[in-house]
């Protein structure tokens, strides 16, 4: 017999035979299953869904951004000395949007680029935890 299998044949039957661990061969199954469900889940629908909806937020903030600069430049003619800055409250409530808009902005763009830096670890995570459950049967 190999030596790989025996290693493999000793592993499996400590798991399942040990009555200390007080896991069953059935428990051990159900851990596997679990393990496997939580990998796929991520792979095939949290990652992909979060991923959109941050890429939509993101798209939606810099067009809010693009849209409260043209406001601005609309304003600009309005908030000189010789007219009297008739918009001023409008003015400063724009440029706060403006502010508030590039944050979030900024906010959504770092939350894409850690949910993407991280996915190869997150997956190694679920991936070992799979590996771990597989070696008790």
């Amino acid at each position: 017999m190999p030596r790989a299998l025996l290693v493999l044949l000793a592993a499996t039957c400590l798991c399942s035979a040990n009555p200390a661990s007080g896991e069953t061969l059935l428990d051990a199954n159900r851990r596997v299953e679990m393990a496997q469900i939580r990998l796929r889940l991520y792979e095939q629908v949290e990652y992909p869904t979060q991923r959109r909806q941050l890429t939509h937020e993101l798209r939606v903030a810099e067009a809010e951004v693009a849209s409260l600069k043209r406001l601005l430049q609309e304003y600009e003619p309005f908030d000189r000395f010789s007219t009297g800055r008739a918009l001023v409250l409008t003015i400063e409530s724009t440029r706060l949007s403006l502010l508030r808009a590039e944050l979030r902005r900024d906010d959504f763009k770092r939350q894409l680029s850690d949910l993407q830096r991280f996915h190869v670890d997150r997956l190694r995570l679920l991936m070992l935890e799979l590996e771990e459950a597989r070696a008790c049967l």
